[in-house]
């Protein structure tokens, strides 16, 4: 009991070496949920793009996409007229001197960021020798998502195929 009768305190040592030693620790926890919360929120944006993509994707491959030249642009293509149903047919058509660029010209805004979405459609079989059929049977649609303020980096790329 004679340990809890001295009233000395602590010494200023001690107490300025405890400050430091929390100081420390609340250094390393803060960097480490500051680090945390920047890849969930890198991944979030991800996850994001790839439910777009796939979700274009899907439209695309059901042939009920209409082209509107005010939200498309088709790349180094002969022009078609507004409401245009972009079905096979006329995907096939547009795919035989080569692959087709169509950039989605509205971005889409969800929890305050742009993302921008480019439609790839090409044809499977044009550069396999061992087709020799005269028509297509299946087309490769390819859907990239961008960050409208970044559009250097791919933050979603989906491959999916359009049969006949």
């Amino acid at each position: 009991m004679s340990f809890f009768k001295s009233e000395r305190g602590l010494t200023l040592v001690e107490v300025v070496a405890s400050m430091i030693i929390l100081s420390i620790s609340l250094l390393l926890f803060g960097s480490f949920f500051t680090r945390n919360y920047t890849i969930s929120k890198s991944q979030d944006n991800r996850m994001i793009a790839m439910n777009l993509a796939r979700q274009t994707a899907e439209e695309w491959k059901s042939g009920t996409v209409l082209f509107h030249s005010t939200e498309m642009t088709l790349q180094n293509r002969e022009a078609i007229t507004d409401n245009t149903p972009l079905d096979y047919e006329t995907l096939n058509s547009l795919t035989r001197s080569g692959k087709l660029v169509i950039e989605l010209k509205q971005p889409i805004v969800l929890n305050g960021r742009s993302y921008i979405q480019t439609v790839e459609v090409e044809d499977i079989g044009k550069n396999d020798p061992q087709n020799k059929l005269e028509e297509n049977l299946m087309l490769m649609i390819t859907v990239t998502v961008k960050e409208m303020n970044e559009p250097a980096s791919v933050l979603a790329r989906i491959s999916t195929g359009m049969a006949k």
